[in-house]
């Protein structure tokens, strides 16, 4: 296996079909490496396409509207549900054994010992 002055690769790697995940770099040596042809060639190219793909990312210095106000009102007009003033009511207001819920506390004889002693307490008549 020989080793070209240019490149890492042996000739028995150039030749072996390959699925490299190349990170998309201006570096022509990944080009060439990943058989990857970008369409930038300088960081003005790369700009530009920042321009066209996310326009709010290149412009430095000015203020923009929001628009979330306009757009949560275009949504509400197609809101098919209505809405009262009626308090909101879980359907679950208290979660027994909560603290026994992962497998950890479960195995704590300590924690065994601190929900015996609430049940405990919920009985009693003294609470």
């Amino acid at each position: 296996m020989r080793r070209t002055p240019d490149d890492t690769r042996t000739e028995e790697e150039k030749t072996e079909p390959t699925e490299t995940f190349c990170v998309r770099t201006l570096d022509v040596k990944s080009h060439t490496v990943c058989d990857l042809t970008l369409p930038y060639n300088d960081i003005d190219d790369v700009r530009a396409h920042i321009d066209q793909v996310a326009s709010n990312l290149t412009r430095i210095n000015t203020i923009e509207e929001a628009n979330y106000f306009k757009q949560n009102a275009d949504l509400l007009q197609n809101h098919k549900t209505s809405f009262t003033d009626s308090a909101l009511i879980p359907p679950i207001t208290e979660l027994k054994d909560f603290y026994m819920t992962d497998p950890i506390s479960r195995a704590s004889l300590t924690m065994a010992k601190c929900v015996k002693a609430v049940e405990e307490q919920l009985k009693s008549r003294h609470t």
